[in-house]
């Protein structure tokens, strides 16, 4: 009875090892079976090496004015339209004269009845027939009244709407009867001319970033409406103050407890001569911040850091892997400058999951 019982366990135990020695077999076949993965890798070479700074901005007109009146009236003609272009002193609008004229046209009666006056006044006093006072009277009247009619010329002038500038009009000026306010400050916008021959950037650019640019500095821009085209553009200004003016303690900006994201405006002007570009596209700008000519390159995947500093994995050429301490330099999206540790001609690996090496710099043999 106890030797059968011995026997069935023996047996089982011989059946598990039969599977366990299976599963085995097969786990180790499949992995044997699978290829194995190349180490990727990458010779040091020399190359140029950018650094940039990204941002986007909006395209406007370097030139821009709005065209108002200096009198207060109602408008009376528009002579352009919206994309029309317009040369400095072409006539684009007239307002109504009517009351100006007649203002002018009383001024010029007051200065001819004041003029005979003082005419009449001047002779008698020459002639010993009139007071001094007299003359001096009629003269001060007859000064006025020309200073009247110069303002009043001056009025009937500004019912006639001239360009500034050479440009295009941009957006629909205002319709006919609209009444047009006076002011160089809160008066009525008639329409608006642009030079769009003459185009720039308007670029908010991150505290973190702004330091790095600098006027005169290169850029490379692109559009949705042109996703094939790059265009380039240069560093023309850069604002003092940031865009929401927080050093000012009194900016109702500020009243929001949480911080706020810095942004500053850089102007960039555009290089179109194909004149393609229009206001208000949207403009990815990258501006070259930095740029070294023929140093030595990584790949960024090739360089590792730890407590010790950054590192790569050369290969050597009997095929070990060894650890090489690398000083490094300016970077861009892809590539890092290399200025000690690696030559011309190295191979190193771009596998993050290289071995761990050794602290003590030994060649590691993989």
């Amino acid at each position: 009875m106890n030797i059968t019982r011995k026997k069935k366990i023996g047996l089982g135990l011989l059946v598990l090892l039969i599977i366990a020695g299976g599963i085995y077999g097969y786990i180790r076949y499949q992995q044997q079976s699978q290829p194995s993965v190349p180490t990727e890798t990458y010779t040091v070479t020399r190359r140029t090496i950018t650094s940039h700074v990204t941002a986007t901005g909006t395209i406007s007109p370097l030139e821009f004015v709005e065209v108002s009146s200096k009198i207060t009236a109602r408008l009376q003609d528009v002579l352009v339209h919206e994309n029309d272009i317009v040369k400095k002193g072409q006539i684009i609008a007239r307002l109504d004269d009517s009351d100006y004229r007649a203002k002018r046209d009383q001024a010029q009666i007051k200065v001819r009845q004041t003029g005979e006056v003082y005419q009449r006044a001047l002779t008698l006093y020459r002639h010993g027939a009139g007071a001094k006072q007299a003359v001096d009277t009629a003269k001060a009247e007859y000064d006025a009244a020309r200073s009247a009619l110069t303002e009043a010329q001056a009025d009937l002038n500004e019912t006639i709407i001239r360009a500034s500038m050479d440009g295009v009009v941009v957006g629909a000026p205002k319709s006919v009867g609209t009444l047009i306010s006076q002011g160089n400050g809160a008066g009525t916008v008639i329409m608006r001319l642009a030079n769009t021959t003459q185009k720039q950037i308007i670029a908010k650019i991150d505290e973190t970033d702004i330091g790095h640019i600098k006027p005169g500095q290169m850029a490379t821009f692109t559009v949705d409406a042109y996703p094939n085209k790059t265009f380039t553009a240069r560093v023309q200004k850069i604002a003092q103050t940031d865009t929401n003016n927080t050093w000012d303690r009194d900016n109702t900006d500020r009243a929001s407890t949480n911080t706020p994201v810095i942004y500053y405006e850089v102007t960039l002007l555009v290089t179109d001569p194909d004149t393609i570009l229009r206001l208000g596209m949207t403009a990815r700008v990258a501006i070259t911040t930095s740029l070294l000519p023929d140093v030595l390159t990584l790949p960024l995947a090739a360089l590792q850091t730890d407590a010790s500093g950054s590192y790569v994995t050369r290969i050597m050429p009997d095929g070990r892997h060894t650890r090489v301490p690398v000083t490094t330099g300016l970077s861009s999206d892809k590539y890092i400058e290399i200025r000690n540790g690696l030559k011309e001609g190295d191979v190193v690996s771009l596998s993050y999951a290289a071995a761990a090496p050794s602290m003590d710099d030994e060649p590691l043999v993989i």
